[in-house]
């Protein structure tokens, strides 16, 4: 098809000895981890939300009319925000965590060559006309690009394991905590723009590993829009539904 270069040789040979994930794994994976990234930027930006239109009196008025309900909902939002980061996080080794999937990444950088980008452009009907201009033209990453994505992550696990993951342990995983004035010091470590920047990073750099593997477009981190489809759809729909109550 085209001359591999010496990169796509090298790490052809690296992927042959560490061929633990086939491409097709690797990218069902890659779905799995996007999939509760998303369930957790939802259930935060509704419950963000929900919290900003209960300020208007009118909605207020009727979420008052079934309280019980609408008492539940912020309490279920926050349990699943809690679980699912909880779930991204996990140090566990059996765990699909986003740690495993990056490791994946770095272990198996051949999945960004050239020649891998190519194999996943063609269809089983043979290489389209255009693929040869496309993958000359596309970026093929150095390994230390690659590393570079798994050092951008250490932040975020360090927050996580440092505020976040206590509550999700000790307040929604297995109520270890009665004390509600301990709870409350839980909580007080938190905050709103803590949690945006994480899951904005988490947002970004899977958006980033998929434009690499499947459009060859260098990952450059902290470049895309914080107004992404995930947390936009979440705060129009919860704004929709309360608005409809009034």
């Amino acid at each position: 098809m085209f001359a591999r270069s010496r990169w796509t040789s090298c790490w052809a040979t690296i992927d042959c000895r560490l061929a633990q994930v086939t491409d097709q794994e690797y990218w069902r994976d890659y779905k799995l981890i996007r999939d509760d990234v998303s369930v957790a930027i939802r259930a935060f930006y509704t419950y963000i939300e929900a919290h900003k239109c209960a300020e208007n009196n009118r909605i207020y008025k009727e979420i008052s009319k079934e309280a019980p309900f609408w008492q539940l909902q912020p309490y279920g939002l926050q349990a699943t925000f809690f679980i699912v980061l909880g779930r991204i996080f996990d140090k566990d080794k059996d765990a699909h965590s986003i740690r495993k999937f990056i490791n994946a990444t770095v272990q198996h950088k051949g999945y960004f060559s050239k020649h891998a980008l190519a194999n996943r452009k063609s269809t089983p009907q043979g290489k389209p006309d255009w693929l040869d201009d496309f993958v000359q033209q596309a970026h093929e990453p150095s390994v230390k690009e690659i590393e570079a994505l798994s050092e951008a992550l250490k932040p975020h696990e360090e927050k996580y394991k440092s505020v976040y993951g206590p509550i999700r342990h000790q307040v929604f995983a297995h109520t270890a905590l009665k004390d509600s004035d301990k709870v409350s010091a839980l909580f007080s470590r938190t905050q709103i723009s803590d949690i945006e920047d994480t899951l904005y990073f988490l947002q970004d750099l899977l958006e980033a590993i998929w434009q690499l593997g499947h459009n060859g477009i260098k990952p450059i981190l902290g470049t895309r829009s914080r107004d992404y489809e995930d947390k936009n759809r979440a705060k129009q729909a919860a704004r929709r539904v309360l608005e409809s109550l009034s």
